[in-house]
């Protein structure tokens, strides 16, 4: 293992962090450990390690975690066929390529399937994903064709059910969470009671850290080895595979200049540097080359002639300064007329009425739509916090959480446009929400945009007329 000075160390998270600010890249927490030890937490406010956030592809590292588990419990081979555990969707006429489509193929993403499956696209679907999948032509050999796709971590997961009896979540909670102590996480099921696999956990920054740190470690655990280390390097792919395309991708790790990298969409990522004995997790808004690159240069190289003057309290003083919570400027009133419920003309998005309040500092956004009534309360002199069902499924990749934490601010361009920004502590997503008013109050135009996703970006205007005081006459 080199030899890492904590000055170096110290020079290597002031460089990433300069690199973050200097490039714009949406950092939300940054966790960096050194052995079990924790040398840098940064939590960009509102966002803070401890709040469960979706991690998108990353899940990905948890079913094949689990997936080790069953492999050295004698439950599943990684011979194993589809054929094997689904045979009732291959009573007729069939592609025998699924025949060689294996675990293997499956977990290495290379199942011969043509296309990818992301999650966004099957989140919305209501009927079988197992038929959706199955449904998919072949279009090359198992194992020689690398084709990312999400459609195979939610097969894994069901091969695991239906190996073991219950979803993979219950299977992972005594074998891997609980040891851990990672008690903090949801899984989505789909409509057939299947945990998703490629998607769909959300855990907090910290537990997810945890997971780093056990494949940093080799699958060891306060000293109880859970998993065989043989398994851990298999996977991450520190056992040179040389099986078919894509030789760097392992079970969702990549190794790149000395880390071992895996990743989620918009920027959560997982970095494994062995010889340094470190570990990093990000959870982020942005493109996650962009984050990999930086800490691949930043953290894997070390550069013996810099003389360092950088003290462990100058990065403890930079970590608090950390926030996302920028107050543009201060609010003033809504104007006379302004306030009250819009009704809007027929829309894209089902949005049927709009209502805005004036509160004492801060502005309540009602908004009612074919899922009901949904509100977000805005600060306008500091960012206020609360809960929302605020639909949002068109700009978020499709993630439509029941209930989430929202943190809100709302400020005025001018008299007559008002600005409302929703930053959510569990997701990558901040909505920014442009209220347009006409002079009189009488209509209304509303822009909703997000800071990423992997669809569009932005709405199309939707307009409203003011609905009419009880007791008034419409004209």
């Amino acid at each position: 293992m080199e030899r890492v000075t904590v000055e170096a160390i110290e020079y290597s998270i002031h460089t990433l962090l300069d690199h973050i600010e200097r490039d714009h890249i949406e950092i939300h927490n940054l966790i960096l450990s050194r052995g079990d030890k924790i040398i840098f937490c940064g939590e960009w406010k509102p966002y803070d390690i401890h709040t469960p956030y979706i991690i998108h592809s990353l899940t990905k590292i948890f079913t094949n975690t689990a997936i080790g588990f069953a492999m050295y419990e004698g439950k599943i081979r990684m011979s194993d066929t589809v054929v094997d555990f689904f045979p009732e969707y291959f009573q007729t006429d069939y592609d025998r390529r699924y025949e060689r489509m294996t675990v293997e193929s499956l977990i290495r993403m290379q199942n011969g399937h043509g296309r990818m499956i992301s999650g966004n696209e099957w989140r919305p679907l209501q009927s079988s994903w197992l038929e959706a999948f199955f449904r998919e032509p072949m279009a090359y050999e198992p194992l020689t064709h690398y084709q990312y796709s999400s459609g195979n971590s939610y097969i894994l997961s069901a091969i695991l059910q239906r190996a073991i009896g219950m979803r993979t979540e219950e299977y992972l909670r005594t074998r891997f969470f609980e040891p851990l102590g990672i008690d903090d996480y949801t899984w989505d099921v789909s409509p057939e009671g299947i945990n998703p696999g490629g998607n769909g956990l959300s855990l907090s920054t910290l537990s997810l850290h945890k997971a780093g740190l056990f494949y940093l470690q080799r699958g060891s655990w306060n000293g109880q080895q859970l998993l065989p280390k043989a398994w851990i390097d298999t996977a991450m792919g520190r056992i040179p595979f040389s099986l078919g395309e894509n030789s760097g991708y392992a079970y969702h790790w990549e190794s790149r200049g000395g880390c071992f990298l895996a990743g989620g969409a918009f920027g959560q990522t997982l970095a494994v540097i062995p010889d340094k004995n470190m570990a990093l997790t990000a959870t982020a808004a942005c493109e996650g080359e962009d984050l990999w690159n930086h800490i691949v240069h930043d953290l894997g190289l070390e550069d013996q002639n810099v003389r360092f003057h950088l003290f462990r309290e100058d990065l403890q003083k930079r970590a608090k300064r950390l926030s996302m919570e920028r107050v543009p400027t201060q609010g003033i009133p809504l104007e006379a007329g302004q306030e009250g419920s819009y009704d809007m003309e027929e829309n894209a998005y089902g949005i049927r009425s709009i209502e805005v309040e004036q509160e004492e500092d801060g502005v309540v956004f009602k908004m009612r739509d074919q899922r009901g009534l949904h509100s977000v309360r805005c600060g306008t002199g500091e960012w206020r916090y609360s809960m929302t069902s605020m639909t949002g499924n068109y700009l978020h990749h499709q993630y439509q959480p029941k209930r989430i934490k929202v943190a809100a601010f709302a400020w005025w361009k001018d008299k007559q446009l008002l600005y409302l920004k929703w930053r959510y502590p569990g997701m990558a997503f901040c909505d920014t929400v442009k209220i347009h008013f006409s002079a009189d109050g009488g209509r209304i135009w509303m822009d909703r945009s997000v800071n990423i996703n992997s669809q569009a970006r932005s709405l199309d205007t939707v307009t409203g007329r003011k609905r009419p005081m009880k007791g008034t006459k419409d004209i």
